[in-house]
């Protein structure tokens, strides 16, 4: 019985790492037989490092939407200004532009990584589910060996 309740330890910080990164340098062993496995924190580090990262792209996708509105404005109060020859304003215009469009692409690439950090959350959600049922497996083939040796 101290047996189980080791294993129901160790599988219960794999399933809440996700809401509680206290968790991640918790040491998790258990023994099945002879071979010894080890529940490490690289996929919960993997997947709570996942999600500081979306956090800072939304961050950064905010600051660039800020920015190009400060730009918009830049534009619009040059526009309004008659001290600047047309050659001068022309320059400008084209500078600002350039910076909106780089904004632009930049939002795009954050939209991209923030699509990349969701399906490596999926993906490290998948292996925690596959190895829990690993463990579930192992448990139930030691329940069926005993039960047998039992029997016998």
């Amino acid at each position: 019985m101290a047996e189980q309740a080791n294993i129901i330890w160790t599988a219960n910080p794999i399933l809440s790492v996700l809401n509680n990164p206290e968790v991640i340098n918790a040491p998790s062993y258990f023994e099945t037989g002879t071979n010894l496995i080890f529940a490490g924190g690289v996929v919960a580090g993997t997947a709570i490092s996942l999600v500081d990262t979306e956090n800072d792209l939304c961050d950064m996708q905010g600051n660039i939407k800020d920015i190009q509105e400060q730009l918009s404005a830049t534009k619009s109060s040059i526009a309004s200004l008659s001290q600047f020859n047309q050659e001068e304003f022309e320059t400008l215009t084209n500078d600002i532009n350039d910076q909106v469009n780089a904004a632009k692409l930049y939002s795009k690439q954050i939209n991209q990584l923030q699509n990349s950090a969701i399906s490596k959350k999926v993906i490290a959600v998948v292996l925690v589910f596959v190895f829990n049922l690993s463990i579930l497996g192992s448990l139930f083939i030691k329940r069926l060996l005993a039960n047998q040796k039992k029997e016998q």
